[in-house]
């Protein structure tokens, strides 16, 4: 899980949501925006150095943020994938099941 495409290309609107096509746009452009949502599917995030926040950033289901289907009422919002992951690289399982629904960690 790592930064969105806006981070790397300093978009101001998130990729993943705008990309749309219109009635004036090449068929190729249209193709590709009716594969929007196979293309996503297969999206693999890669965390790099975990500063990106956990609660906040739209890593989640359908581009949410966890922050809003997390299963606690207090959360710390500052909180980094960094802190959940171990030193060896995997999930804090733990925390996982503690936060997050149990359909989102399995």
């Amino acid at each position: 899980m790592h930064g969105s495409l806006k981070q790397v290309w300093q978009k101001k609107n998130d990729l993943r949501t705008s990309i749309t096509s219109q009635p004036y746009n090449l068929p190729l452009w249209k193709a590709i925006c009716k594969l929007r949502d196979d293309f996503q599917s297969n999206i693999i995030w890669q965390i790099g150095n975990g500063n990106v926040n956990f609660w906040m950033h739209k890593w989640g289901p359908n581009n949410s943020s966890l922050i809003y289907i997390t299963t606690i009422s207090y959360l710390d919002t500052t909180l980094s994938i960094k802190d959940v992951v171990t030193p060896s690289g995997n999930w804090e399982q733990n925390f996982l099941f503690d936060n997050l629904p149990n359909n989102i960690v399995e």
